[in-house]
């Protein structure tokens, strides 16, 4: 089979999108560290769960959290 190109209508926005090594430059600059933790899967999926409820990312919601239990 011959291989079609896909329309252009699948690439749009895709400018708009950074690479890995571009989103880590703008994380740095921001201050934001990668930091990963292990969680119980039923603690992983009620942050997940409130995320999506909030209509925030998990980083957004885990900032906030951890926030509040640090009393910061």
């Amino acid at each position: 089979m011959r291989r079609a190109v896909p329309p252009e209508r699948y690439a749009q926005g895709a400018a708009e999108v950074p690479d890995r090594r571009e989103q880590r430059r703008l994380d740095r600059e921001r201050g934001l560290v990668p930091f990963a933790v292990k969680l119980d899967g039923a603690l992983a999926a009620r942050l997940r769960a409130l995320a999506t409820e909030r209509g925030a990312s998990l980083d957004a919601l885990v900032d906030e959290l951890l926030r509040k239990g640090l009393g910061g």
